[in-house]
């Protein structure tokens, strides 16, 4: 990345996409031992919706959109958002804002994942906590590329 980008950007930029990774490495290792059966959508008034864990592979690409979208709102610049006074400072903080976004939403779809798998009775024991070493992983791999590129 540039000099010009901020700190907050690059840790949120590193952040999502060590959780995009983490996500897709864990997804990938433990696809064989997932119950065959999820719940998918829960109803505090009736009993939780159940379908095949083959639905949960809508969401990493859902996610990489994300991630994508928001990277590219990050680069341009451009996002609808009120006006500050000056199209630089409108530009800045379309930016900044971005990059926390691409951060949260891809965030929040890790966790709605990994939700589905939690909530699940078969669930085999430790692959729920094994995710966030995955991601930890993912983010420790991200940071040792970027310390390395920039010796």
């Amino acid at each position: 990345m540039s000099a010009g980008v901020s700190r907050f950007r690059r840790v949120a930029g590193g952040a999502a996409l060590a959780v995009l990774l983490g996500t897709l490495s864990w997804l990938a290792f433990h696809w064989a031992t997932l119950p065959d059966v999820l719940p998918l959508r829960m109803n505090l008034n009736s009993a939780p919706t159940l379908g095949s864990k083959a639905r949960l592979l809508f969401l990493p690409p859902l996610m990489g959109l994300v991630f994508l979208t928001f990277s590219w709102s990050e680069r341009t610049g451009v996002l609808n958002m009120p006006d500050l006074g000056s199209p630089g400072r409108n530009r800045a903080a379309a930016r900044e804002a971005s990059a926390g976004l691409r951060f949260f939403c891809t965030a929040l779809l890790a966790l709605l994942l990994l939700s589905m798998v939690a909530m699940s009775d078969a669930a085999p024991p430790g692959v729920v906590r094994s995710f966030f070493a995955w991601v930890g992983g993912a983010g420790l791999a991200v940071w040792l590329v970027t310390a390395l590129r920039r010796r």
